[in-house]
């Protein structure tokens, strides 16, 4: 739990696994935003994050993709800056998450052994 209030600080993780892990949850947010499960999104972090998206998907770049290395350099920096711009509405989608699966009783995280 420390972890992720370190994290929620707003500091710059430049961390690549927790980078890829809070990709997915903005994509489990944005879904959830517009199947209507989650109406709290901010509207800056829907814009900023289909920003990202685009940039990333439309082939004009500050550094061209064909430049092998640099040219998807500059995707991954802003894919970066934006995650970590949202990084407060993620965990506040994540703790909504585990507040909604945990009323209902259902199980979030287990672990489990296959008994033969």
């Amino acid at each position: 739990m420390q972890e992720n209030e370190q994290k929620n600080d707003g500091g710059i993780t430049l961390n690549p696994i927790e980078l890829f892990k809070d990709l997915i949850d903005v994509f489990k947010m944005l879904s959830a935003y517009f199947r209507g499960q989650y109406p709290k999104t901010p509207y800056m972090t829907i814009a900023g994050t289909i920003v990202a998206i685009l940039y990333v998907l439309i082939p004009l770049d500050i550094l061209p993709d064909f430049i092998i290395g640099l040219g998807w350099l500059d995707d991954a920096a802003i894919v970066a800056i934006v995650l970590n711009l949202v990084h407060s509405d993620i965990y506040n989608f994540k703790s909504w998450l585990s507040q909604k699966f945990n009323n209902d009783g259902k199980v979030i995280d287990a672990e489990y052994e296959v008994i033969k």
